[in-house]
């Protein structure tokens, strides 16, 4: 039902009321669409066709590790310069990347031992990273059956 009141907005550039009196149709002016959606599956239904149309639709897949250290890593170097900053401050900038993605490969292997492991990444399982990534991977091996 949601699905197709967004269609009819996109498409008539307004919905039916359903209010008295019913059927007077409300237009929307003067608003711009942005919408985001990851790829249908593990739970996740997609949408209609007719919905779809009125998107420009672009797929973009995760960069490898190698392009987010060459992108991240170079602005990290060029806000951390040892023209700026102390030694020891560029030298512990200079580990932020490679500690990142570590974390986020830890948070990975972890979460697929808990038990909403089908269930997109949500706000409970960003809360647990730390904790995720400061136990060793042994910790959650009991889980995963």
């Amino acid at each position: 039902m949601t699905n197709e009141i967004v269609r009819q907005l996109l498409e008539q550039g307004g919905m039916y009321s359903l209010e008295k009196p019913i059927g007077d149709m409300k237009f929307m002016v003067d608003v711009h669409y942005v919408a985001a959606m990851n790829t249908p599956g593990g739970g996740k239904n997609d949408i209609p066709n007719r919905l779809k149309r009125q998107f420009a639709l672009f797929n973009v897949p995760l960069p490898s590790v190698a392009a987010i250290n060459g992108i991240f890593g170079r602005l990290v170097e060029g806000r951390f310069s040892t023209d700026v900053f102390a030694d020891e401050v560029v030298f512990v900038a200079s580990k932020l990347v490679p500690l990142t993605i570590t974390l986020w490969n830890r948070t990975q292997v972890g979460a697929k031992y808990w038990p909403w492991r089908m269930v997109a990444f949500n706000a409970k399982l960003v809360q647990c990273a730390p904790c995720m990534a400061c136990r060793p991977l042994s910790t959650y091996e009991h889980l995963s059956s």
